[in-house]
């Protein structure tokens, strides 16, 4: 991602450009994309902070946009290849299936999300997420579940009396460990073993171990 002319650039596995010289852009998609991921049909998606969507590109330039909230600023895939955004400006989440439905309409909210940053999904499909305006973690139950986007923490989120300051990315490693980077104190913050344990592979979206 070049967040500030709002291009994107791949790369091959020699480090050449397949995007050309100056990337894939698109004035009509692409605004101040900050965070990408990548689901199993290797697609990629772009979270657009300055906008409302999160933003499908295929490796030959096709762009698809889809409203989810307003600042998505991080994105992640779930194991069957849904799409999460964490939306800064509407304090909520966005939800777009494997085959580009919008399932979380205006956003998913509650569970303490304040201005909303990074997020990481575990191996149950349980969405963590950091919150930038408050010492927390949110919580909310996954896609394949019955309810999903249900906040699974509490009006003050989780961890409130942990160190974190600005918390801003998030990850998960195979002992379902979560990791929270705290960017106003600069500490990385770790919480033992609450979550899912997943296998992040090189490439697509997360599996249990």
């Amino acid at each position: 991602m070049d967040y500030g002319n709002s291009h994107l650039t791949i790369l091959d596995n020699s480090g050449n450009p397949l995007s050309g010289s100056s990337g894939y852009s698109s004035t009509a998609d692409f605004a101040f994309p900050v965070a990408v991921a990548v689901d199993s049909s290797r697609r990629g998606w772009v979270a657009n902070q300055s906008s409302n969507t999160v933003t499908r590109v295929t490796s030959d330039g096709t762009f698809q946009s889809y409203v989810v909230g307003y600042g998505p600023s991080g994105v992640a895939v779930d194991a069957n290849s849904n799409i999460w955004t964490a939306n800064y400006y509407s304090q909520s989440l966005g939800l777009v299936s494997s085959t580009g439905t919008v399932l979380s309409g205006t956003g998913y909210t509650g569970g303490g999300l304040t201005q909303p940053q990074g997020i990481a999904i575990d191996g149950g499909g349980t969405a963590w997420v950091a919150n930038y305006r408050s010492p927390s973690i949110s919580l909310f139950s996954g896609a394949s579940s019955a309810t999903p986007g249900t906040a699974l923490s509490g009006t003050n989120g989780l961890a409130s009396d942990s160190s974190l300051l600005e918390a801003f990315a998030t990850a998960i490693d195979q002992a379902g460990n979560v990791w929270i980077t705290s960017f106003g104190n600069n500490q990385l913050v770790e919480f033992i073993g609450p979550a899912v344990p997943v296998k992040t592979p090189m490439i697509g979206p997360v599996a249990v171990p």
